[in-house]
């Protein structure tokens, strides 16, 4: 197939499907605003698009040389200018962030007895063809929503990218993903990337080092202030290190201690780069990786900081376990999902 990926903001997410499709015989072409992967080679042709009337061109240029188009959001609208510029297309919306996850329905009101809807999801969920989410949890919440096909498929790494032996080893916990910092929320109810708490829980008890693409090395920096204090190491580092890194380090963390309710849906890249750096995980409240580490050990559930504490000595036998396992949560092993779901919505 010739499968052309359009994303506002293309993450990681992203790159791990595009190579897997590459490497299984199709050609990709990619549609972004940040041109940050046109120099990933498993594209056949990237178009820088930095706002709508860009991406409807795009759109216009590639739809008589491509087959169907993937979404990756978020933002959601895209698939508006796919469906409008190429209405004899399919589009297919690779639906990994949903604002229904991050704010809870009902919490708030938009009027008297009115539930707040999120009409950009919603009028884009109608229109797409077909959706690839994450995790069965997020499957599930979307055919609340939703009668058309659906694939799961998590945010693994490919097996070529897997590590054995880290060149240096430092020990602790790391920590990957953005940050916020209280009072300065970017998004309404963005509490789930707050780790104050967890953090100065662990102060002075364990190693913390944060790998996060938020830090900005600069004094004046709100996350930079904040954080600073309460871990032994914040860097920012490019994703082909990042897997490097994350086998220096004895755990790896997966979640929060505050509980939200993204949790129950989400599938976060942090579980399966770390899975591919060969380091085992420590998971609060995540249901799609509970679930996995409970069935392979190769990682920890728990519900308080203090069980990583006396659970430390664990990870020698998880991270044989991860070893011995992990060949089956590689994106190749994926990937068929989102071909046969493709094929599915082409053949109508």
């Amino acid at each position: 197939m010739k499968i052309a990926l359009i994303a506002r903001r293309p993450c990681i997410r992203l790159a791990k499907q595009a190579y897997a499709l590459f490497l299984q015989g199709h050609d990709v072409y990619l549609v972004s605003q940040d041109d940050g992967m046109k120099e990933l080679d498993c594209f056949s042709l990237v178009i820088n698009a930095p706002n709508a009337k860009h991406i409807e061109e795009a759109v216009k240029f590639l739809k008589k040389e491509v087959d169907l188009f993937v979404v990756h959001n978020e933002p959601t609208w895209p698939v508006a200018i796919v469906k409008n510029a190429a209405p004899e297309k399919k589009v297919i919306l690779d639906y990994h962030d949903s604002i229904y996850w991050y704010m809870d329905i009902g919490a708030e009101k938009g009027g008297i007895n009115e539930d707040v809807s999120w009409y950009e999801e919603d009028y884009c969920v109608a229109l797409a063809d077909g959706f690839t989410v994450g995790s069965e949890a997020s499957r599930d919440e979307l055919r609340m929503r939703t009668d058309k096909p659906i694939a799961v498929v998590p945010p693994a790494c490919l097996r070529n990218d897997f590590r054995y032996q880290p060149l240096n080893f430092v020990g602790g916990l790391a920590v990957q993903g953005g940050h916020s910092v209280p009072g300065n929320y970017t998004r309404v109810m963005e509490h789930w990337r707050d780790y104050t708490k967890l953090y100065t829980f662990l102060k002075g008890k364990c190693h913390v080092f944060v790998y996060s693409p938020a830090v900005m090395f600069d004094p004046e920096c709100p996350m930079d202030k904040h954080y600073k204090n309460l871990v032994t190491g914040m860097t920012k580092v490019p994703y082909a290190d990042l897997l490097n890194r994350l086998g220096e380090h004895t755990w790896n963390l997966v979640g929060n201690w505050i509980y939200h309710q993204v949790w129950k849906y989400s599938a976060p890249n942090k579980f399966y780069d770390a899975i591919a750096a060969g380091v085992p995980s420590i998971v609060f409240n995540i249901k799609s990786v509970t679930d996995i580490i409970k069935e392979e050990g190769f990682g920890i559930v728990v519900e308080h900081p203090q069980e990583i504490l006396d659970r430390w000595d664990e990870q020698k036998k998880c991270r044989a376990e991860l070893i011995k396992k992990r060949e089956k949560y590689c994106m190749d092993n994926f990937i068929g999902r989102a071909v046969d779901l493709y094929t599915e919505v082409l053949r109508g």
